[in-house]
């Protein structure tokens, strides 16, 4: 068996050394050894080449009873930070926030009709610019950027949706604008997804390993963390829910784009007088509740219907991976759970031995975002190669 390169046991030392500074507080590097087991002469060393990176700082001096104090070092969340930003269907929302994940700033520019175009991406920079010289922060601090984008990460449909609307065939991608604008690496991820990881760090699911996350707003979607760490499936296509089948009597013999679900909500939806997108989906759901709240008999049956076709969703969900919370995302979602939580309970209680904690979203539209920010500071701590190599670039 080969022994390990100096090079690579330095970086296995610094990203322990590194996480549990990030994760425990300042301490010496008597305690450091003592916690991770490793020798003092090679904590020492490690201590000072991150000192001199910028990634640790000296904390004061420690309660060490008699004799010389001892240094105490600390992480250094200011030495960078990272972009969370989430293109949503009228929005593009951008996130700054320090090593540690704390938010620093957050902007929101709208979309025309819901395009990307050349004057976006010009009132994004300048905003963006703005922001970083009101918190004085020099663009070289920007180590990693994460976008979400609404499909699967390995559908050609992205790169689509990240590209400007424009007559130039030589299309600047909003990926591609981060990346010439900063000099670091673009992670695009499900914003889905993204919104699960923002709530588990940030909001509802804090306290929960095993989480299913529902988004309803114009379209409806889901992801799950089971054991804290997303699940995607195969294809990436894991939570696409909109194509459960909760009627038997709605069994397809081909294939289509919308599933069983937005199909059933846009039909009824339709025929409550509801508006339909070139896609086929509801674009506003307010006019139902506000009508089922007046007693209106068909914006109440139409909200009883989609009621039962979801509670025999969160049934056959919960049998399936036994959750530990169902968090509910999206206007229609947060609605939906507020106005039949009883119902969702008693179907569920009827139906497994396990009944889940069911709570709205509490990051509502930013949770994207954030979930971003999650995904962009981990990225960074995997592996403190990883981080020493974006700081190449700061001065």
């Amino acid at each position: 068996m080969k022994a390990a390169r100096p090079e690579l046991l330095s970086t296995i030392n610094k990203t322990q050394i590194f996480n549990l500074l990030r994760t425990t507080g300042p301490l010496s590097r008597a305690e450091i050894s003592r916690a991770l087991g490793i020798s003092f002469p090679t904590v020492s060393a490690n201590i000072m080449s991150m000192v001199e990176a910028g990634t640790v700082i000296e904390s004061g001096s420690g309660e060490n009873g008699l004799g010389r104090k001892s240094m105490l070092f600390k992480y250094n969340a200011k030495h960078g930070y990272v972009i969370g930003g989430d293109i949503g269907r009228n929005e593009i929302r951008i996130v700054l926030a320090d090593l540690a994940g704390t938010v620093v700033n957050e902007i929101m520019i709208g979309l025309n009709n819901g395009m990307l175009t050349e004057k976006t991406l010009e009132e994004l920079n300048r905003d963006i610019d703005q922001m970083l010289l009101k918190r004085r922060i020099s663009p070289e601090r920007i180590l990693l950027v994460c976008i979400g984008v609404p499909y699967r990460i390995d559908s050609t449909s992205r790169a689509n949706y990240l590209s400007l609307t424009s007559d130039n065939p030589e299309n600047t991608r909003l990926d591609q604008y981060f990346e010439q604008k900063f000099g670091v690496d673009i992670l695009v991820e499900n914003s889905i997804n993204l919104g699960a990881i923002g709530e588990k760090y940030y909001g509802a699911g804090r306290n929960f390993n095993d989480i299913f996350y529902i988004d309803f707003g114009v379209g409806i979607g889901s992801a799950m963390l089971l054991d804290g760490k997303p699940f995607c499936g195969h294809n990436g296509a894991a939570g696409e829910i909109s194509y459960c089948i909760t009627d038997t009597n709605r069994l397809r013999t081909v294939y289509s784009d919308d599933g069983i679900l937005e199909e059933l909500v846009a039909v009824t939806g339709k025929k409550l007088g509801l508006h339909l997108d070139s896609h086929n989906h509801i674009q506003e759901m307010k006019p139902a509740f506000d009508r089922a709240l007046q007693n209106d008999r068909d914006a109440q049956e139409f909200l009883d219907l989609l009621a039962r076709h979801f509670g025999v969703l969160l049934v056959n969900v919960t049998s399936l991976i036994n959750p530990e919370v169902i968090i509910f995302s999206g206007r229609v979602g947060v609605n939906l759970l507020e106005r039949y939580y009883n119902t969702f309970l008693r179907m569920l209680s009827a139906h497994v031995p396990f009944v889940p904690h069911l709570v709205p979203s509490v990051l509502r539209k930013k949770g994207n975002c954030l979930g971003a920010v999650s995904v962009a500071v981990e990225h960074l701590h995997k592996d403190y190669s990883v981080l020493e190599g974006t700081m190449e670039k700061i001065v």
